[in-house]
């Protein structure tokens, strides 16, 4: 069961929409890969609604934080974050080799 939760832990990355670059991302992340098909699934993704804190939220936190109440930090863990969960399924690697001959092989199952 251990090996099992260990498989389906949660994993946070970013999927950027762009156009242009992700200064918030500068030296903080890796590039793991980039989209080649399935922009439309892209689109939808990032039209999920996000938590965004209004100004009295935001005063109140960094008051919080100032004070030393480790809530205001886990309460800034989720500013930004989807409403709602976005769940990957079917997903996996395209081999290089396919990709560079526009063959359409489709994802290679990540074990």
């Amino acid at each position: 069961l251990e090996a099992e939760r260990r498989r389906v832990a949660n994993v946070e990355f970013a999927v950027t929409t762009g156009p242009g670059p992700a200064p918030d991302l500068d030296d903080e992340a890796v590039v793991i890969g980039q989209v080649t098909k399935g922009f439309d699934v892209i689109a939808e993704i990032s039209e999920v609604p996000t938590f965004q804190p209004n100004t009295n939220l935001k005063s109140f936190n960094k008051f919080a934080a100032l004070l030393g109440d480790d809530r205001a930090n886990n309460a800034r863990g989720i500013w930004g974050k989807p409403r709602k969960a976005v769940i990957f399924s079917a997903s996996g690697v395209v081999r290089a080799a396919d990709s560079a001959a526009g063959e359409e092989a489709g994802p290679m199952p990540v074990p």
